[in-house]
């Protein structure tokens, strides 16, 4: 058991060395209605996992393997409809929503339709990209194989009509970029006391492909990897105005604490997120939150909520869904550590028509809580707060 600890432990620490760069497109020059900033770049390192770990202030650290699925919002479909009902199975039932960044066609004669999907972006320059066969990034595919993969190789057998000779032809069918329904980000996720607040690290990247043989209900163990690529990492928000940068979008995505893989605990989760309540509140004039309900995290909460923040009753206006009859509704926000069991991960995906690369930036967090009402009721579920890199 120790020396498997030890193997990945290794293994990751080598993907953090030479997955993760401080590369940068650099920062706009003016504001965009996406709201990303407007700062000069700065030259921030990636630690590696050794530095991680041997960092007194990282006292929570592992690493997790989180699906994305680029172009699907669950709230753009109804409850019965087939395709949410597929993501659903899939494993897309908290949430996965997305808004885009920028599109911008290269070719407007040679553009398609599917222009705007990263996995077609992927496949037209798959010749002068390097894919993996596994997370480590240890082993590198042969073009061949990589052709193999993409492609179903079927031999058939046909007749000359005029000798009625018996011929075999060897014919391949490109794969359907359809049947890639998500990608699978392999990431460090830590927390850092000083800076109060969840960090990750992307490390390894694969697009999922979905292709259903038999009549079972679909489930995430459908979602098969094609191949596995290295992602850039962006410290600053990327330069949307560069005529290289094609494709961008902003994704937030929900997901479990539980399934992280541990390499450094010095506290539970649920005492982490306790600390990090508790050190909110007594710096709550320089601490910089943003509201429940902005998705990106830039309308913020007054030092007056955030010294109550997790230790307070409130009242919120809801809406009756049939009579749409507005209501007001008594909130318990106190909480225990314990009752965050899921963070939504914001990033933001840029692809890179000139490095053919796809790099990702961390934008920030958000835990997701129960809301219940005085009587214990449960409400609804959502974030308590946004909080992100650039706030700190």
């Amino acid at each position: 058991m120790k020396m498997t600890y030890l193997i990945q432990t290794m293994s990751l620490s080598a993907l953090l060395m030479t997955s993760c760069t401080s590369t940068e497109t650099g920062s706009t020059d003016h504001v965009t209605t996406t709201n990303l900033e407007t700062k000069k770049p700065k030259k921030e390192a990636i630690p590696t996992l050794s530095e991680l770990e041997q960092n007194a202030d990282i006292i929570w650290l592992g690493e997790a393997e989180v699906d994305y699925a680029l172009n699907y919002n669950r709230w753009d479909y109804d409850k019965e409809d087939p395709e949410r009902l597929l993501m659903e199975n899939l494993g897309f039932k908290s949430r996965n929503s997305f808004k885009i960044l920028k599109y911008q066609v290269t070719d407007l004669n040679a553009s398609h339709n599917d222009d705007h999907d990263l996995f077609e972006k992927v496949l037209k320059n798959r010749r002068e990209m390097t894919f993996y066969k596994d997370a480590t990034l240890k082993d590198k595919y042969a073009s061949k194989e990589v052709e193999r993969l993409i492609g179903r190789v079927d031999t058939i057998f046909t007749f000359d009509p005029k000798t009625m000779k018996e011929q075999q032809q060897v014919v391949v069918n490109a794969l359907d970029p359809e049947t890639v329904r998500a990608f699978r980000l392999r990431q460090v996720i830590y927390y850092s006391q000083k800076e109060m607040t969840f960090k990750s690290i992307a490390l390894a990247i694969a697009p999922l492909a979905y292709e259903k043989t038999s009549n079972t209900p679909a489930s995430p163990a459908d979602l098969k990897p094609l191949f596995w690529m290295k992602p850039e990492v962006l410290t600053a928000a990327p330069d949307l105005s560069s005529s290289t940068v094609t494709w961008a979008k902003r994704m937030y995505r929900n997901f479990d604490l539980s399934t992280v893989k541990m390499i450094k605990q010095e506290q539970d989760i649920s005492v982490v997120i306790e600390m990090m309540m508790k050190g909110f509140r007594e710096n709550a004039a320089t601490t910089k939150l943003g509201y429940t309900f902005d998705a990106d995290g830039t309308e913020y909460l007054k030092a007056e909520e955030i010294k109550h923040l997790g230790a307070s009753i409130d009242t919120i206006i809801t809406f009756d869904p049939k009579t749409f009859k507005e209501t007001n509704q008594v909130v318990k926000s106190k909480m225990n550590g314990s009752d965050i069991k899921n963070l939504r991960l914001l990033q933001d995906w840029v692809w890179n028509d000139k490095t053919k690369s796809l790099s990702i930036r961390y934008v920030g967090f958000a835990p997701i809580i129960n809301r219940v009402d005085a009587m214990g009721n449960f409400l609804n579920s959502g974030p308590m707060f946004v909080r992100k890199v650039e706030d700190i």
